[in-house]
C-alpha cells in the first residue's frame, strides 16, 4: 500500500541520515575511516531501497550450539520485516541442501534471526547461507566446535573492547587470521559512546559494526560476552532511553550464545566445552552483589537470574569432568586485578573479587581473560593480592590476562605511575589482540600481537598439571 510504502521510506532515509551524520561528524574529527564507513553505508542503505526493501541479510555471524560439536547458531539482521527467513547449509558450497527456519525477534528499527542447526558432525567445515524473503547472502562457513576430550591442538583469538573507531589495523588483522575460532570479552561497537557524542547514533553504530565484522563473523564461530557498553543506549545510564534500547537489550537480541545447553536461564552467561577446555562466560556488569550495571545503578539493568549459583553449580560439574577437559577458562568483561587508572566505578574491582575470586580458586579454574582496560596486562597467578610464588610453573592460583586494546573511540587506558607486583608486563602503546593456544593438557600459550603487523609484542606460556 502506499501508506506502508511511505512509512518504509521514512525508515530508510532515517538510517541513512544517521550514518550521513556520523560521516560528517568523523571527518571533523579527522576520523576518516569511520567517515568511509558511515557513507559507504549509507550507499548501502540506498541501495537495499531500491533493492529488497530492506531485507538484505547483513551482520551475519555463527556460535557454537548444542553438545559436543553436534549443532551451531546462525545469527543475521535485516532492517526491515521478512516474511521467510530460511538458512541451507552443507558440507560443501555447491551443495547446501539442508534447511531450518529461524526465529525473528523485533527491537527499535531492526529485526534479529536465529537458526540453529542441528545434528552436525563436530570438527567439521560446514558452508551456509542466509535467506531472507528470496534475499541471500552467502555461502559463508563455519567450523563445529570439538568434542570434549579431543587432545588436538588449537588456535583461539580473543579481545575485548572493539569497536568501529581506531580499530582498523585490528579489524584487517582478525579478517586474515587463520584460528580455529574468535572470542570477543565484551564492549562491541561502542554505540553508546557514538550516541551519546552524536544523538541517534546508537543502532547505527550497530549496525556499522556488525556490517564491517562480517567478514570475520561469518568464517567462523563468534563467541562473545556482555561489557558495560552493552548496557544502555547512553554512556552514562539509561536516562533518555526508549526500553528497546537499555537493559542490554542489543546485546541480548543480536546475539545468541549456548546458555541452555549449559544450564543457564539467560544470554548474558554460559559455558561450552571445546576439546580439552571448559570455557565459561559470565557477566561481570550484573547479578552479583554491588555489580556495577544492576537494578539500583544509573543503568538500572537485571536482574537476569541467579548468576553466583549457576557458577558455582558449572565449575563444580566441570571440575569432576577433568578427565575429560582438564583445562578451565573463565571470560568476563572485567579484571579482577589491573594497573589501571580510570576505571569506573572505583570499587569495581573489588566488588567483583568478592564475588567471584574465591568461587575461581577453590575450583582450580586455570586462567581468566577479561578486557575492559583499553590496554594489555599479563598478571602472574595472583589469589587475594598474594602472587603466587610458582609463577607460570604450576601455579595454584589462577592467571589472568587483560586484552582490551582492540581499538575503539575512547582510546588507550592510563596506568599508574608504580607497576603493582602481580603485573608482569603491561602496554598501553599498542592496539592489538591476542592469540591462545592449547598445546595439550597441560600447556597454554599467550601471544599478544600487535595490529599494525601482526608482531608478537608479549608471550607467555602457563603450565598446569591437572
Amino acid at each position: 500500500t502506499g501508506r506502508r510504502v511511505f512509512i518504509w521510506w521514512c525508515k530508510r532515509m532515517l538510517f541513512c541520515f544517521e550514518f550521513v551524520w556520523s560521516g560528517l561528524r568523523f571527518a571533523v574529527l579527522g576520523m576518516y575511516q569511520e567517515w568511509v564507513l558511515g557513507m559507504s553505508l549509507c550507499l548501502l542503505c540506498v541501495g537495499m531501497a531500491y533493492g529488497q526493501e530492506g531485507v538484505e541479510p547483513y551482520g551475519v555471524s555463527s556460535a557454537f550450539a548444542g553438545r559436543n560439536g553436534d549443532a551451531m547458531a546462525v545469527m543475521w539482521s535485516t532492517l526491515d520485516e521478512a516474511q521467510d527467513n530460511t538458512v541451507t547449509y552443507g558440507t560443501s558450497p555447491d551443495g547446501l541442501t539442508l534447511t531450518v527456519p529461524t526465529n525473528t525477534t523485533q527491537y527499535y528499527r531492526s529485526y534479529q534471526h536465529v537458526a540453529h542447526l542441528p545434528d552436525l558432525a563436530p570438527d567439521t567445515e560446514y558452508y551456509y547461507s542466509v535467506v531472507s524473503d528470496g534475499v541471500t547472502s552467502g555461502p559463508h562457513t563455519f567450523r563445529t566446535a570439538r568434542k570434549a576430550g579431543d587432545a588436538v591442538p588449537f588456535t583461539i583469538a580473543i579481545y575485548g573492547d572493539m569497536g568501529i573507531s581506531q580499530s582498523k589495523d585490528t579489524f584487517l588483522q582478525l579478517r586474515k587470521l587463520d584460528v580455529d575460532w574468535f572470542f570477543h570479552v565484551g564492549d562491541i561497537s561502542y554505540a553508546d559512546d557514538h550516541n551519546t557524542a552524536n544523538p541517534g547514533a546508537y543502532e547505527s553504530t550497530w549496525n556499522t559494526f556488525q556490517t564491517v565484522m562480517q567478514d570475520v563473523t561469518s568464517k567462523q564461530a563468534y563467541m562473545v560476552c556482555p561489557g558495560n557498553h552493552e548496557a544502555a543506549c547512553m554512556l552514562a545510564g539509561a536516562t533518555g532511553c526508549p526500553d528497546e534500547l537499555k537493559n542490554f537489550t542489543a546485546y541480548r537480541n543480536r546475539f545468541h550464545m549456548p546458555y541452555e545447553e549449559s544450564g543457564s536461564n539467560t544470554n548474558m552467561w554460559y559455558s561450552f566445552d571445546y576439546g580439552m577446555v571448559h570455557f565459561v562466560s559470565i557477566s561481570s556488569e550484573t547479578d552479583y552483589d554491588k555489580a556495577p550495571e544492576g537494578p539500583r545503578t544509573l543503568f538500572r539493568s537485571g536482574p537476569f537470574g541467579d548468576q553466583i549459583a549457576w557458577l558455582q553449580a558449572d565449575l563444580a560439574a566441570a571440575n569432576l569432568n577433568r578427565d575429560v577437559t582438564p583445562w578451565i577458562v573463565v571470560v568476563a568483561h572485567r579484571p579482577l586485578y589491573s594497573s589501571a587508572l580510570d576505571d569506573f566505578p572505583l570499587r569495581a574491582k573489588k566488588n567483583l573479587r568478592a564475588a567471584i575470586e574465591d568461587i575461581l580458586y577453590e575450583n582450580n579454574v586455570d586462567a581468566y581473560f577479561c578486557g575492559h582496560v583499553h590496554a594489555y596486562e599479563r598478571m602472574y597467578p595472583v589469589y587475594d593480592n598474594n602472587v603466587d610464588s610458582n609463577g607460570y610453573d604450576n601455579p595454584r592460583a589462577l592467571t589472568q590476562i587483560v586484552i582490551g586494546n582492540a581499538g575503539n573511540i575512547e582510546g588507550h587506558s592510563k596506568f599508574s605511575k608504580n607497576q603493582p607486583d602481580y603485573v608482569a608486563y603491561r602496554n598501553r602503546e599498542d592496539y592489538g589482540y591476542g592469540t591462545l593456544t592449547f598445546h595439550n593438557t597441560t600447556t597454554m600459550t599467550f601471544d599478544m600481537r600487535r595490529a599494525t603487523d601482526s608482531f608478537i609484542v608479549d608471550s607467555f606460556s602457563l603450565f598446569r598439571q591437572h
